[in-house]
């Protein structure tokens, strides 16, 4: 394996190579190979025959071992490595970074007639000064499930356009975004409420008030796609529009005796709490590969609430049929199924995995794997592949794609 013409080099990047579990006697199949690759410049194929490797570098990445889910690297590995240590930018650093985001953002033309805050300098400042807060704030064992990082900053960025306009104000769109991003993985109500003086305290020179100004959920205002017009491109998710607590109390009541007229009706008492989760989840589901992890004792009405949501975006409901056999071998059956569907046949679908359903660890592995790179690693043979994209030619060449057509599945 060779790059022939003079002068070019392959970089293979591969992320978070300490994410696969060691085997019983502490070896990661992947290290070893790296090991190989690095030392002897090739490796055996499946024939038995040697390969060898030119012109080509291995970059890697990993998060530190102490995250969840995470397992040493092997050392031999390590031993013939350059190691590099990146940490977080200085708060410098992220100002200009998130200055230059704004500065392009709000020449979108959905933001251009408004406010411009000093070019987006304002909007920057005070994001990073949420961000150092939130971040100093709520540290340690307590909260060892809340990792904030700059990712943060960069979603409610990138969030903003999915919201409209009408009816609020852009101050008002950060605040709430920061809100949902930050203060939504607290678990107690009084860590978030100092989330929420925090938002304030940080936002106010931007305009916000914090929230309506009121600690009443029914006074806080509400974005849901709901309030909005399908677009006329369905790859083109809904806006998220401002929407009365009144008018977003009686759309779930309508939804719920509807969605019991169609499938089963739905044992949940409509309180203010279901009234707030239910937009939550709405933000989520609306958004472009939005995933979301639902903490909470049993009988609180979370997969109640994620089927309203979901039912209300026309979604399809999925989930996992569980059996006294059940094996990876029909866990990953129903990911390819859950897949195709989505892919080529072009369904809204919304996998809703619960806790029973994590039998094995390598469930949640391949979960995590799907979530975080969209696709898991040996899930179709290429026959499988080649079969399933079949129907997918014609719709790439429909829409002028040129190119792999597994980057057109993606």
């Amino acid at each position: 394996m060779c790059i022939r013409d003079r002068g070019d080099m392959l970089v293979i990047a591969l992320k978070d190579i300490n994410l696969p579990k060691p085997d019983k006697y502490g070896t990661v199949q992947l290290h070893s190979l790296l090991q190989q690759l690095l030392l002897y410049q090739g490796f055996y194929d499946s024939e038995l025959e040697w390969v060898g490797i030119e012109k080509i570098q291995i970059v890697a990445s990993m998060n530190p071992v102490v995250s969840a889910g995470r397992f040493p690297v092997a050392s031999r590995l390590l031993a013939i490595v350059n190691l590099v240590n990146i940490p977080y930018p200085s708060k410098e650093s992220l100002n200009q970074v998130y200055t230059a985001f704004f500065a392009g953002l709000l020449k979108h033309p959905q933001l251009a007639n408004g406010p411009q805050y000093e070019n987006g300098q304002q909007l920057a400042h005070c994001l990073t000064n949420v961000f150092e807060k939130v971040k100093k704030k709520f540290e340690g064992e307590e909260y060892a499930h809340c990792i904030f990082s700059p990712r943060d900053i960069t979603a409610i960025t990138c969030g903003v356009l999915n919201y409209s306009l009408e009816g609020t104000s852009l101050a008002a769109i950060v605040g709430y975004e920061t809100s949902r991003v930050f203060a939504d993985r607290l678990a107690s109500p009084e860590d978030r409420n100092r989330a929420e003086k925090i938002f304030t305290e940080q936002l106010a020179s931007v305009g916000y008030n914090g929230a309506g100004g009121s600690k009443d959920e029914k006074e806080k205002p509400i974005y849901v796609s709901w309030g909005s017009d399908w677009p006329l491109d369905p790859k083109t998710p809904k806006q998220l529009k401002l929407l009365p607590y009144a008018d977003v109390e009686k759309e779930i009541k309508n939804s719920l005796v509807k969605y019991g007229r169609e499938f089963r009706e739905i044992s949940m008492t409509p309180v203010v709490e279901v009234f707030s989760w239910i937009p939550r989840l709405d933000r989520i589901l609306s958004s472009p590969g939005g995933h979301a992890l639902l903490v909470g004792r049993c009988g609180v009405g979370r997969r109640a609430a994620a089927t309203i949501a979901a039912f209300m975006l026309r979604m399809g409901v999925i989930s996992v049929n569980m059996t006294k056999d059940y094996s990876v071998k029909s866990f990953r059956s129903d990911l390819r199924s859950v897949i195709q569907r989505v892919a080529v046949q072009n369904e809204k679908i919304m996998l809703l995995l619960e806790d029973h359903n994590f039998t094995r660890e390598t469930f949640l592995e391949m979960v995590n794997s799907l979530v975080s790179s969209g696709e898991v690693a040996g899930l179709y043979t290429p026959e499988e592949q080649e079969q399933m994209l079949a129907p997918l030619r014609e719709e790439a060449s429909n829409e002028g794609f040129i190119g792999n057509l597994n980057n057109f599945f993606l």
